[in-house]
């Protein structure tokens, strides 16, 4: 199984994670995490941001874009589809998925028309399979802003920007999700994901181990 956890910067995604990892461990269920595949200064190792950077003019929201989509195919097939270990994984955890290079898209100002990059992004997020579920967390902006604004990692990228920002994006993911997508607005999106998670081992994977033992 699949699960996606998607959203805003300061949204609970990580906080969700480690308490669905802890869950999982104490279940004694195989999982593993994958972490999405960021290309921004700040949150991209240091000297791979340099090497782009010195090679590409990076700062441009077009050339941003192919780099983006280049690295997220090379990344999602190495995760997802070219992963021997996935098989053998009952479940798999994304840190952010394939929603959001198409969500990053919406918001860009490119030279040419957006439509063309939300059309290729669309087309690269349709080429792999989906998450069997995935929760977006949208809690209020302030809520999220504030959050961001006490963590060390994040204080310095979101010095340079306010809370309008966070709005952009948080509409951006409003006009990216779908039917299939579970969306969660309140500030602890926890129970949620770990209802999910029970219901799932109660009706899918308990059973299939007890019926190997029988």
């Amino acid at each position: 199984m699949q699960i996606a956890l998607e959203g805003i910067d300061g949204a609970g995604k990580s906080y969700a994670l480690e308490k669905a990892v802890h869950w999982l461990e104490k279940k004694g269920v195989p999982f593993k995490v994958i972490k999405d595949a960021p290309l921004v200064e700040g949150r991209l190792p240091k000297k791979e941001f340099e090497v782009l950077d010195k090679h590409f003019d990076i700062i441009v929201p077009d050339v941003r874009f192919f780099l983006y989509l280049a690295k997220s195919v090379a990344h999602y097939k190495r995760e997802v589809l070219w992963e021997k270990e996935f098989p053998l994984s009952r479940v798999l955890l994304w840190d952010r998925s394939l929603l959001t290079p198409l969500v990053y898209t919406y918001y860009e100002n490119y030279v040419f028309s957006k439509d063309f990059y939300v059309k290729v992004m669309k087309e690269f997020y349709d080429l792999f399979p989906k998450p069997d579920v995935t929760f977006v967390f949208l809690p209020p902006v302030e809520v999220c802003y504030k959050r961001v604004m006490k963590r060390r990692s994040m204080k310095k990228y979101y010095l340079e920007r306010d809370r309008e920002w966070l709005q952009e994006t948080r509409n951006a993911y409003i006009r990216a999700i779908d039917d299939t997508m579970i969306v969660l607005e309140g500030e602890d999106c926890v129970p949620e994901v770990l209802h999910y998670l029970e219901s799932w081992y109660e009706t899918n994977y308990h059973v299939t181990q007890q019926r190997k033992q029988s």
